[in-house]
Order: C-alpha cells, then sequence, then structure tokens
C-alpha cells in the first residue's frame, strides 16, 4: 500500500492503519515483528533499465509509450558550474526526478513485485514514499521462522539496488507479556548486519514503544 498523495490519506491514516494492525494481531494473542527500513537516498537509486522492465512487464507499456517513459528517464543530466565554467554533461543512468509526480509513480510501479513477495510470506507492508515497514504476526515456536521470513525483503530490495541504510534500520517486537521474555532473542540478519529489539522506534514523526 502506497497512500502518499493520495486523498483522504496522510501520515495520521498510515499510523492510525499501522496500530490497528498491531493491536488485532496482539489481541489475537500472536506477537508482531516490526522491521522500520531506511532507504538511502531511495529515489536517486532507482536504474532505469529495471523500471522500464516493469512498466513492460507488468503493465503492458510498448511501443511508443515505452520509447517514450525511456526517452524521459534518459533525458536527466547534469553539469557544474564554476564561474561560469561548465563541466562535461553526463547522464543519469539512475534516479527519478524529485518532487515530480510521475516520478512518485515509476517509484511505485519499481516497487510492486515488492509487495508482491510480502504476499507470499505473509508479510504486511506498508510504504509511505521512501518510508518502508515490514510486520508480521508470530508465535513463539515460529520465531525462527519469522527471523527467515522477514529478511526476504531486504534482499530484494538490495537486489534491486535501492540502498538499505543499516545504521537506521530498527526492529521492534510488540506482543502481550507472554511474549516479552522472548522478544530479546529475536534477531534480524541484514546485509551482514545483526539487529536486535528496540524498545521504541520512531515512524512518520511519532515515537512506538515495545508496550503498545
Amino acid at each position: 500500500m502506497q497512500p502518499a498523495y493520495n486523498s483522504g490519506h496522510s501520515t495520521e491514516t498510515a499510523l492510525l492503519r499501522l496500530k490497528n494492525d498491531m493491536l488485532m494481531t496482539i489481541d489475537g494473542r500472536k506477537a508482531v515483528v516490526l522491521v522500520l527500513l531506511d532507504l538511502s537516498a531511495a529515489f536517486d537509486t532507482i536504474d532505469h533499465e529495471i523500471t522500464c522492465s516493469r512498466l513492460e512487464r507488468l503493465l503492458g507499456v510498448s511501443g511508443k509509450r515505452l520509447a517514450w517513459f525511456r526517452s524521459y528517464l534518459a533525458a536527466q543530466t547534469q553539469c557544474v558550474s564554476v564561474e561560469e565554467t561548465l563541466s562535461e554533461v553526463l547522464c543519469f543512468l539512475f534516479g527519478m526526478p524529485r518532487g515530480s509526480v510521475l516520478g512518485l509513480i515509476l517509484f511505485i510501479i519499481y516497487t510492486i513485485p515488492l509487495a508482491k513477495l510480502a504476499q507470499i510470506y505473509t508479510i504486511q507492508i506498508h510504504m509511505y514514499v521512501d518510508n518502508t515497514q515490514l510486520y508480521l504476526s508470530y508465535d513463539v515456536t515460529d520465531m525462527e521462522q519469522g527471523q527467515e521470513v522477514t529478511g526476504r525483503p531486504e534482499n530484494w530490495m538490495i537486489t534491486n539496488k535501492l540502498q538499505l541504510n543499516s545504521n537506521k534500520t530498527e526492529l521492534l517486537v510488540l506482543g502481550s507479556s507472554c511474549f516479552s521474555k522472548h522478544s530479546n532473542d529475536f534477531q534480524l540478519q541484514i546485509d551482514n548486519n545483526c539487529f536486535s529489539p528496540n524498545d521504541s522506534v520512531k515512524y512518520l514523526g511519532v515515537l512506538s514503544s515495545s508496550n503498545i
């Protein structure tokens, strides 16, 4: 789900959905693993060829329409001006125009396979622009499986050239008191980094703690 810039949606509705999903899971006597992923300059790392491939294979864009998108992406250039002297003009092979409506739409299309991957492994995924969160429910007996499953979307991001900022990636485990003593046993391996649960995390400017 990508509610950003959609009528009737906002950071408030995104946070309400997240909290509602977590409370319903906890009421069902399960724990919730919440993973907040931080993407470094997400719009700057989008691969143009992968984008065009998604347009063609997922949406059926072809012919002149696909050529138009290729032209739009290839038209991005940059140069440096120093004392009225311009450097050589270089073309971008990666990235979307920031602040453009089409750039956001193409970013959403780029991440469609991520949502499908999450469905396969029964992971809930929520994106607000480039803020990405994953959450799934599990029993204590399924902890090892939960660790394995939660790591798959992160691997997809790495493969598709979305740069994860490991220093800002956070993990939160929530549940009833019977899960509290096991929460510290949950660890997540991402890109050779091991993450343990935090006591609290901040998402869209709001702080959430493990004792929700």
